[in-house]
C-alpha cells in the first residue's frame, strides 16, 4: 500500500494507518489495483503499519497484507519489492534481518536494502539460515526465483557482464564537455 493517509515518513519512523482493508480499498489500494489490471510487473510495498488488517507487521513483511490483500484480493502475481528495510520504520522498531526473513516469507521476492555492506551480509546470512532450517521452504525462495526470471526474460535482461568503461576516457570527454560550455 502507499503512503496515502499518513503525516510520518517512514525513512525516519514507523507510520500507522488505522483503515480497514474496506477503507483502503476505495482509496489509497485504487492506483495500485489500477495499476495491477494494467499488467505492473512489480509493486513495492511500504514500511506501515496497518494495525486494523495486521496488527503484528507493518505492510512491508505482512503475510495478511502481501499475501491475502496483494497477491489473493488485488490478483497481483509480479514481483514484490520491499522499500529498503535500513529505513527508520523498520531500523527503529525490528531487527532488520528478523524483518528481511518475515518480508520473504509473507512473498516478497525482493529486500532492498539502501547502504551497509555489512546489514546486507547479515540478512544473506539470516535467509540462509532460515531456508537451512527450514523456516523458509526452498519451494518459495523458488517462487521469487521464477517471478525474477520471468521479469529478466520479459525484458531481455541477462547476467552477462557489461563492457567496462575507461575512466581515462570518461574523464577526457567530461573535461572537453566542461571546456565546450565554458566550465572549467
Amino acid at each position: 500500500p502507499g503512503h496515502g493517509d499518513t503525516s510520518v515518513d517512514s525513512h525516519l519512523n514507523l507510520p500507522v494507518v488505522n483503515k480497514t482493508a474496506a477503507e483502503l480499498s476505495k482509496m489509497e489500494w485504487v492506483p495500485f489495483k489500477a495499476a495491477i489490471d494494467a499488467g505492473a510487473d512489480a509493486v513495492m510495498v511500504a514500511h506501515i503499519l496497518f494495525p486494523k488488517i495486521d496488527p503484528d507487521a507493518p505492510a512491508s513483511f505482512s503475510k495478511v497484507i502481501i499475501g491475502q490483500q496483494l497477491r489473493g484480493k488485488l490478483g497481483f502475481h509480479g514481483v514484490v519489492i520491499t522499500d529498503s528495510m535500513a529505513m527508520g520504520a523498520i531500523a527503529k522498531n525490528y531487527a532488520i534481518e528478523d524483518a528481511s526473513v518475515r518480508s520473504v516469507e509473507a512473498g516478497s521476492d525482493i529486500i532492498l536494502v539502501s547502504f551497509g555492506y555489512e546489514t546486507v551480509k547479515k540478512i544473506e546470512q539470516a535467509l540462509l539460515a532460515s531456508v537451512k532450517s527450514g523456516r523458509i521452504p526452498e519451494s518459495r525462495i523458488d517462487e521469487s526465483v521464477t517471478r525474477i526470471l520471468t521479469l529478466k526474460r520479459k525484458y531481455g535482461l541477462s547476467d552477462r557482464a557489461l563492457a567496462v568503461p575507461q575512466i581515462k576516457g570518461l574523464n577526457a570527454e567530461i573535461r572537453s564537455w566542461r571546456k565546450a560550455v565554458g566550465v572549467d
